[in-house]
């Protein structure tokens, strides 16, 4: 391993001698500056570090190739000129290369419009303290390791989108924009201490963790399952296998199909339809006005020991959904429900009303 001084000053390498001069394990160290990323240059098995006091002040413009086992970036910042994205893996080999950042800053050629990192193949990708501006995409239907932590992701539309598979960790970070998994995905995601705008998993093959984390969730296919989480706008499960909520706190409820668990649960409002089968075990409904829960088609509810705080709200039923189970405390004496159909309700512990 060599360490190898580049700065402005004769008596240290140039950038572009350095460049010239690369072998394998170099660790490059990067007085605060800009430095110019030459068209096609390809950097493989070396280490980066800048040695300013913070990231801006080393810059790399331009786009970063890797081509080679691994590539580590430290205290830098790395401003695209091109489209497709700032940091571009092109590297094809028998394993895997690794791709670490460090207390980076990433920003794309359109800012947070743009696409700051594309991922082409099976990587292993590690950020750590790092702020991205502009998408992440990884690209290919292979093996992709992520880990994320204490760093955050902003993009117009959408922050990260993988179509690949294998484990993917974020912790204690924010992703501003949406999170998409495509169909063609199969993640295992651990997702802890993280704020989302929105997590959206299309493939059944997602199995997904989230815990003491802020997110609004659409489950169309995949299976999730969440614990001490704020979902401040709409949950939807759609073609979901399963999902299970504990601790939870809900601004809307819905789901389409599939089977859920909620757990300790607190709701403002929910919906069931289609085939969907829910078992709401000691939830607490707090609503004031419309409907608390809607149930329609040939959903099916089950609840377990309920809490209802619903005066003013209703419960609704159509088609041949029904509800069965018990209240164990409620603000009203008599459960107001709008019934059309052959739906049925079967509670204990409290009267039913239809209005």
């Amino acid at each position: 391993m060599r360490l190898i001084k580049v700065s402005q000053d004769p008596r240290d390498l140039s950038w572009e001698q350095a460049l010239d001069q690369l072998e394998d394990d170099d660790v490059l160290m990067l007085a605060p500056g800009f430095y110019e990323i030459p068209f096609g240059q390809k950097l493989k098995n070396i280490v980066i570090k800048g040695t300013g006091t913070a990231a801006d002040m080393t810059v790399l413009v331009g786009t970063v190739i890797l081509d080679g086992r691994y590539l580590t970036l430290e205290n830098l910042a790395v401003k695209t000129t091109a489209i497709a994205g700032a940091l571009v893996r092109v590297y094809e080999g028998e394993n895997a290369p690794y791709l670490t950042l460090r207390g980076c800053r990433l920003e794309a050629a359109e800012g947070e419009r743009g696409t700051s990192l594309m991922a082409l193949g099976p990587v292993w990708l590690e950020f750590y303290s790092c702020q991205v501006k502009g998408g992440i995409r990884l690209v290919g239907d292979e093996e992709q390791h992520v880990q994320i932590s204490s760093s955050e992701i902003a993009a117009t539309s959408a922050a990260f989108t993988g179509n690949g598979f294998g484990p993917l960790a974020i912790s204690q970070s924010q992703i501003k924009g949406d999170f998409v998994l495509e169909e063609s995905s199969a993640y295992e995601g651990h997702f802890d201490q993280t704020a989302f705008d929105q997590v959206i998993s299309l493939s059944e093959g997602n199995d997904l963790y989230f815990t003491e984390s802020a997110l609004s969730l659409t489950l169309k296919n995949g299976q999730a399952d969440l614990l001490n989480c704020d979902l401040p706008g709409t949950t939807l499960l759609e073609k979901a296998n399963s999902a299970a909520f504990q601790n939870c706190t809900f601004k809307q409820f819905k789901q389409v199909s599939g089977s859920s668990n909620l757990t300790n649960c607190h709701l403002e409002a929910g919906e069931i339809m289609g085939q969907g089968k829910a078992v709401f075990c000691r939830p607490h409904f707090s609503c004031s006005e419309g409907t608390w829960l809607s149930l329609r088609d040939a959903s099916q509810v089950r609840l377990q020991n309920a809490l209802l705080n619903v005066a003013g709200s209703h419960l609704r039923l159509a088609d041949k959904a029904g509800i069965l189970g018990n209240v164990l405390e409620s603000d009203q004496d008599q459960l107001l429900v709008k019934q059309t159909g052959q739906g049925k309700v079967k509670l204990t512990g409290i009267k039913c009303k239809l209005v």
